[in-house]
């Protein structure tokens, strides 16, 4: 019909940005005014060396970014229309460069914030739409104790207790401690174990013993303390499960001991003082008779 190929005219006489403006693969949505538009996005993520992740590469969408806190952010783009001097904005701090490579432009910017990003022209004061920058999360370590069961146990002074754990991070871990606090408000740590490097997976036991922590009695509770390996936020420690544990007082224990002592004691002079009137009297016996000095001051023995 006419009206198709006056159209298709139409097509073949536009300008050549034009043109690779409909048949672009991907292309922001569509500005109005002052507004550039830019098809063939593709953004490079370099994450923070500590996750030990590799390259990720985004084509085919948006310009819009969310990441981890400290990842460097590459994009490359075609702008529809001139663009000559152009910088990159972010959060409305100092501007960025940017360079042309053909018919695209390149930037980069490190992610340190949430907010947002555009790409204008100082000469002609034009710009593209704003573009999302979100942060990702990075967890806390996730940490558990799987022995002892339970969350109180009582402690017969006997030898340590055997704690076993396992703990996990997204990216690594750099240490493990054992946690305790008194009912006092006292608090102490004991490291446990110090993991190696990319180490995202850790399960172990150590060995405990309540009464260096308190010999006074009373109880303490216990948890194992995991420290990842954010080297830029900042190490996160997470913690696991807690278990209470009932201690026997030690004083009051030695005391239990010096009455039991006290007792085996007496209990082996009345044996004593027995044999020696056993003795005694035999000797009486065969010699009709006896000296009153040989009596036994039984009391002086149990003294």
């Amino acid at each position: 019909s006419l009206l198709a190929f006056l159209s298709a005219a139409s097509l073949l006489m536009a300008p050549g940005s034009f043109i690779s403006y409909l048949l672009s693969a991907r292309i922001t949505p569509a500005g109005q005014g002052n507004f550039i538009e830019l098809a063939d996005i593709e953004i490079t993520l370099r994450y923070p060396e500590y996750t030990n992740l590799p390259d990720r590469v985004l084509k085919g969408g948006t310009a819009d970014v969310e990441t981890l806190k400290g990842t460097k952010v590459f994009i490359k783009a075609r702008p529809i229309g001139s663009l000559n001097n152009a910088v990159l904005k972010i959060n409305g701090g100092p501007s960025l460069p940017v360079k042309k490579s053909g018919s695209s432009v390149e930037a980069e910017f490190t992610v340190l914030e949430e907010g947002a990003y555009r790409i204008e022209d100082v000469e002609t004061g034009k710009a593209t739409r704003e573009f999302a920058v979100k942060l990702g999360s990075d967890s806390a370590p996730s940490v558990k104790i799987s022995s002892p069961e339970g969350d109180f146990i009582e402690w017969d002074g006997k030898g340590g207790i055997e704690i076993n754990y396992q703990a996990e991070d997204d990216f690594g871990l750099t240490k493990l401690k054992l946690v305790t606090e008194t009912e006092s408000g006292g608090s102490s740590e004991k490291l446990v174990k110090k993991a190696g490097p990319g180490d995202k997976n850790i399960e172990g036991k150590t060995f405990w013993n309540p009464g260096a922590d308190n010999p006074g009695g009373g109880t303490i509770k216990l948890t194992v303390e995991a420290v990842d390996n954010d080297s830029v936020s900042g190490q996160k420690a997470g913690r696991s499960n807690a278990i209470t544990v009932k201690l026997r007082d030690i004083n009051e224990k030695h005391e239990e001991v010096l009455v039991l002592a006290e007792r085996l004691l007496e209990e082996f002079i009345d044996t004593l003082a027995g044999e020696i009137n056993l003795r005694v009297g035999d000797s009486k016996g065969i010699a009709g008779g006896g000296d009153e000095r040989r009596n036994i001051n039984l009391s002086a023995v149990r003294a």
